[in-house]
C-alpha cells in the first residue's frame, strides 16, 4: 500500500498524476446539496458516506472511489463552489481496496481547539487496514491554522488553510494498522473553532505483488528478518 499523491483546492484542486491509483478518498464540507457534491476530470462515480454536522449545522463528509479511472493531469472539484474546499488522498495497492466501516465526530459549540475523530475508536473488521480521516473546521473570528494529529502513526497529507475568518479549512490524513484495534485521530489546531470529522477503514492485502512492498506487512517482515534477510530485493 502506498500514498501515490494528494491535492487540495477551493473548490478545485491543483492537477496531479493519478496513474496507477486504486483508491481516491476526499474530504469536503457538505450540508446535503448540490446533487453532484464532488466531481473529477476523469468522470468517476463517487460513493458518498454519511455526513457529520456540528451543532451550528456545518457538515463534513468523506467520499471515495475504488478502482477509479485515472489520468496524468487529474483535478477534483467540490460541487458547492468557492467556500467549500476539498482535500484528496490517492492510494495504490496491487491487491486493491474494499470499504469496511466508518464513523464521525463533531464538536458541540464553536470554542474548541481540538477534536478526537472516532469517539471511543473505530475498529476495522480485519487486521491489515488503511485508515483515512478527514476534518473540516470553521471559526467566526479567527483563521484556523496548523491542523495536526497528535495520536501516533497518522500522516497529514493535505491541509487547505483559508487565511481569513469566517472560512472553512479542511484536512485529510491516513495511517496503516496491522491489527484490528479501535482507532481514533486526535486533531488539534490554532484558534477556537467548530469542527466535524469523519474516519474510515479500507481493507487491503499487503504484499499482494505488482509493485507493493511486501515488507509493509509486519508478518512478512518478521519472516524476512527471521531468515536473516533485510528485504526481498
Amino acid at each position: 500500500m502506498a500514498l501515490l499523491t494528494s491535492s487540495k483546492g477551493n473548490p478545485t484542486t491543483s492537477a496531479v498524476n493519478t496513474a496507477g491509483a486504486k483508491l481516491f478518498v476526499a474530504m469536503l464540507r457538505n450540508e446535503g446539496s448540490p446533487s453532484t457534491p464532488i466531481s473529477d476530470t476523469a468522470g468517476n462515480t463517487w460513493v458518498e458516506r454519511p455526513r457529520t454536522n456540528t451543532t451550528q449545522g456545518l457538515g463534513g463528509r468523506l467520499y471515495y472511489c475504488i478502482d477509479p479511472t485515472t489520468n496524468a493531469s487529474h483535478t477534483f472539484t467540490s460541487g458547492n463552489g468557492t467556500g467549500y474546499p476539498i482535500a484528496v488522498a490517492v492510494f495504490d495497492d496491487a491487491s486493491g481496496f474494499t470499504f469496511d466501516v466508518d464513523g464521525g465526530t463533531a464538536n458541540a459549540g464553536a470554542s474548541h481547539t481540538s477534536l478526537t475523530v472516532g469517539g471511543g475508536g473505530l475498529t476495522p473488521s480485519q487486521a491489515d487496514s488503511l485508515m483515512v480521516c478527514g476534518i473540516m473546521a470553521w471559526a467566526a473570528a479567527v483563521d484556523v491554522s496548523a491542523m495536526t494529529i497528535a495520536s501516533g502513526g497518522w500522516t497529514v497529507v493535505q491541509y487547505y488553510d483559508n487565511p481569513a475568518a469566517n472560512q472553512v479549512d479542511v484536512a485529510i490524513a491516513y495511517k496503516y494498522i496491522s491489527s484490528a484495534v479501535a482507532t481514533t485521530a486526535d486533531w488539534s489546531w490554532t484558534g477556537n473553532a467548530q469542527a466535524a470529522g469523519r474516519i474510515a477503514a479500507f481493507a487491503y492485502s499487503p504484499g499482494g505483488g505488482g509493485g507493493s512492498d511486501p515488507l509493509l506487512n509486519p508478518r512478512i517482515r518478521a519472516l524476512s528478518q527471521a531468515a536473516g534477510r533485510a528485504s526481498f530485493y
